[in-house]
C-alpha cells in the first residue's frame, strides 16, 4: 500500500488517518485539524523542538538529529518529527505543546464617540404593480439613490437573495444594513445595533475581541497561538513553507482556527448572526496574505513587493466559508512588505499621526516595526530582529507558556533567582526572562563587549560566585527541566540575542537620523504586545535595546493593533481614515542602507553597566 495509518494520541484521545508511505511526519501531522504543535525552524532541523514519542515503523535516527536527542531519550522513542519518515503504520505523541500560554490580549479602552460606521435604514416600497414592472431590486436602488451620503446603490447577491422572504414577512418594507456608504444586507425589523468582531492576527498568537457597537464596550475575548507555527516561528519560514506546499495549508490552519473563535465569540454572547455587523482583521503583511490566500513569496525576496496592501472588503463566504454570508470582513491596510496592518491598527490606537511631538511606536515580535512621528510626518521601518526575542532560536527558549522562566534576576545575597509561569516547574526561558538573563550576565561581565560568553578562568574576579559556578562548556546553566535535563543559555543563544538587539537598536538610529531628532526629542514611546507588556525595561536598557535616555518616556501599550481594529468597528471617522494614515507613512528600506549596516554593526557591542 502507498498509504500507513498514523495515530496521533493528545490529551487522551486517538486521532486516526492516512498518510503517505514516505512521507515526512511533520508534514503528515500537519493535515489534522486544530494541530498544536511548535516546529520555529519550520521543519529544517535545526531548532530541535518538534519532540515527539513515536511508537511503529519509522526511519531510524541519523546523526543530526542524534545531536538533538540524548540516548536515554532515543531509548524511549523520542524523535524530531521534522527528521522522521514514515514508513508503516505509526502512533504519534506529541511532547510539546503551547496550551495555556499567556497571551497579550489588553489594550487602551475606546474613549472617543461610538459612531461605528455600520448603521441601517427601512425603506417603504410602493406596492408592485401592472404599471410598474421594475424588480424589487430596482425599486429599492432608486430609493437609496435619493439619500444622502450612499454613493453606491448596486444591492450585492446575498442581500437579494433574502428579500424575497423578508417583503413576504413584511409587505413592502425592507430594513437595509449598511457598511458605510454600501448596502450590504436585510436585517429582521428586531435587529438591533449589532456587534463587530476586531480580530489581530499575529505570527506568533491570534486574539478576537468582540466589541458592542452601541456602548463601544469589549464585550469578550478569546486567544489562541496561531496554528501556522508548525510551519516556522517567523514569517520567512512561513513564506519558504509555501514554497513547498503552496498557501492552502497555512490558509486552511488560520481561517479554521478563525472560524472558530468566531463561532465561540457568538454562541457565548448568546446573539443571532445577523447581529454580528463585521470583522476587522489586522495582522502583518505575510500574516495578510496567507489569511487571504495570496502568495506571499515577493515579500521575502528583493524589492520584497507585496501582491496587496490597501484596505479591502470581502463577504465572508470568500475567505471564512462556515461563516454567514452576509458578516463584511474588512482587512485593514499595510503599508509595505514587512510594515503591515497591525502596524497601521497600532498607529490608530496609540494616536502617534495626532501629536504635535514626535512619539515612537516599537512592536518586537519576529520582526522588529518601528515607526515615528507626529502630525505633519510619520517614518517607519522594519529590522530583522528574528524570533530571539520569543524563544524561537533559543536553545532552550520556549513561548509564553506554564512553567516558562518568565524572570532571571541575581538576589541581595548574590545567587541567581528565577520566576516561571504559573509557578511550574521550569520547562524552557521565554521573551522576558531570555532579555534578563542576558541582562545579568552583560551587567555581571560573564558576556563581554564583544557577545562572547568568557569561560569561568576569564571571568572578573569580582564576579558573583553563583554565576561563576554555573558557567562551563556547554553555556550558562539557568535551571533543571522538568524532565531532569539541563537548561543551557549557550554561546550561540548569546549571539542570537546580540543579532536581534544590534538591529532594533540601529533601526531606531536610523528612523531619528532619517527623522532629522535626536533621541531626547521623543515624547513618548509606545512598546507594542506581549513585548512592552512582559520585559523588564532596565534589562532591555541594560543590554543596549532600548536607549537609557527613553527610560521614563517608555509606556507599555498593550495589544495596539487589536485596539486599532476596534477602533475601526466603533468610529466612522477612523473607518474612513484608517487608508489615508498608511498611505500617509514614508517608509524606510533598510536592506540597501549603509548607513544600518554601519549603526548595526556598532550596536553589536555590549556596554557592560
Amino acid at each position: 500500500m502507498n498509504t500507513v495509518l498514523l495515530t496521533l494520541l493528545r490529551e487522551g484521545i486517538e486521532e486516526v488517518r492516512r498518510v503517505p508511505r514516505g512521507g515526512n511526519l511533520l508534514e503528515s501531522l500537519q493535515g489534522f485539524d486544530d494541530f498544536d504543535f511548535d516546529a520555529p525552524c519550520g521543519g529544517k532541523g535545526t531548532c530541535g523542538k518538534c519532540r515527539v514519542l513515536v511508537d511503529g515503523e519509522v526511519s531510524p535516527p541519523e546523526e543530526h538529529e542524534k545531536r538533538f536527542l540524548s540516548p536515554l531519550a532515543l531509548e524511549k522513542g523520542e524523535r524530531l518529527a521534522c527528521m522522521v519518515t514514515m514508513e508503516g503504520d505509526s502512533l504519534v505523541t506529541p511532547l510539546f505543546t503551547s496550551s495555556g500560554a499567556v497571551i497579550v490580549s489588553d489594550h487602551a479602552v475606546y474613549e472617543g464617540a461610538v459612531d461605528p460606521p455600520f448603521r441601517s435604514i427601512t425603506i417603504d416600497l410602493a406596492p408592485s404593480s401592472l404599471e410598474d414592472q421594475r424588480s424589487d431590486a430596482e425599486r429599492i436602488s432608486s430609493v437609496l439613490s435619493d439619500i444622502p451620503g450612499i454613493s453606491s446603490p448596486v444591492l450585492p447577491l446575498h442581500l437579494l437573495a433574502r428579500l424575497p422572504e423578508e417583503l413576504a414577512e413584511t409587505g413592502n418594507s425592507v430594513k437595509i444594513a449598511l457598511l458605510a456608504d454600501t448596502p450590504w444586507t436585510v436585517l429582521s425589523r428586531e435587529a438591533g445595533e449589532g456587534y463587530g468582531i476586531a480580530v489581530d492576527i499575529g505570527t506568533t498568537t491570534v486574539v478576537a475581541y468582540m466589541v458592542n457597537l452601541a456602548t463601544g464596550k469589549t464585550e469578550q475575548i478569546v486567544s489562541g497561538l496561531n496554528r501556522q507555527k508548525s510551519w516556522g516561528g517567523d514569517v520567512i519560514s512561513r513564506v519558504q513553507a509555501v514554497n513547498d506546499s503552496g498557501c492552502g495549508p497555512l490558509q486552511k490552519a488560520i481561517t479554521n482556527q478563525l472560524s472558530r473563535m468566531l463561532y465561540r465569540l457568538v454562541e457565548e454572547a448568546g446573539i443571532p448572526w445577523e447581529d454580528l455587523r463585521g470583522v476587522s482583521i489586522a495582522g502583518n503583511t505575510v500574516m495578510m496574505h496567507l489569511f487571504a490566500g495570496v502568495d506571499p513569496r515577493n515579500i521575502a525576496v528583493a524589492p520584497f513587493i507585496p501582491v496587496f496592501t490597501g484596505m479591502r472588503i470581502e463577504s465572508s463566504a470568500i475567505l471564512l466559508p462556515r461563516l454567514p454570508i452576509t458578516v463584511p470582513l474588512i482587512l485593514l491596510p499595510s503599508i509595505s512588505g514587512f510594515i503591515g496592518a497591525d502596524i497601521v491598527a497600532g498607529m490608530l490606537a496609540t494616536g502617534i499621526r495626532e501629536g504635535a511631538k514626535p512619539s515612537m511606536l516599537i512592536d518586537i515580535g519576529t520582526n522588529g516595526e518601528l515607526v515615528l512621528g507626529n502630525r505633519s510626518r510619520v517614518v517607519s521601518c522594519s529590522t530583522a530582529a528574528g524570533p530571539a526575542f520569543e524563544g524561537a532560536t533559543i536553545s532552550c527558549g520556549v513561548g509564553g507558556i506554564p512553567g516558562a522562566i518568565n524572570r532571571v534576576y541575581t538576589s541581595p545575597e548574590g545567587e541567581l533567582r528565577l520566576t516561571t509561569i504559573a509557578d511550574e516547574d521550569p520547562l524552557g526561558i521565554c521573551g522576558s526572562g531570555i532579555i534578563d538573563l542576558a541582562a545579568v550576565l552583560v551587567t555581571a561581565g560573564a558576556v563581554d563587549e564583544t557577545g562572547r560568553l568568557l569561560p569561568p578562568e576569564e571571568l572578573p574576579r569580582e564576579i558573583l560566585e553563583d554565576l561563576r559556578n554555573r558557567i562551563s562548556e556547554e553555556g550558562f546553566f539557568i535551571a533543571r527541566h522538568r524532565d531532569g535535563h539541563d537548561l543551557y543559555f549557550t554561546p550561540k543563544d548569546v549571539r542570537e540575542v546580540q543579532l536581534a538587539k544590534a538591529a532594533v537598536a540601529a533601526g531606531i538610529e536610523v528612523l531619528l537620523d532619517e527623522y532629522g531628532i535626536h533621541v531626547e526629542g521623543i515624547d513618548r514611546v509606545y512598546l507594542a504586545g506581549g513585548f512592552g507588556s512582559y520585559i523588564n525595561i532596565e534589562s532591555a536598557v541594560a543590554i543596549g535595546l532600548l536607549p537609557e535616555s527613553l527610560l521614563e518616556n517608555i509606556t507599555a501599550a498593550g495589544n495596539t493593533a487589536g485596539a486599532g481594529a476596534a477602533r475601526v468597528l466603533l468610529s466612522f471617522r477612523d473607518f474612513h481614515h484608517i487608508q489615508d494614515l498608511a498611505d500617509q507613512v514614508e517608509y524606510l528600506e533598510l536592506s540597501a542602507s549603509m548607513s544600518f549596516q554601519e549603526k548595526f554593526v556598532e550596536q553589536m557591542f555590549f556596554s557592560r553597566a
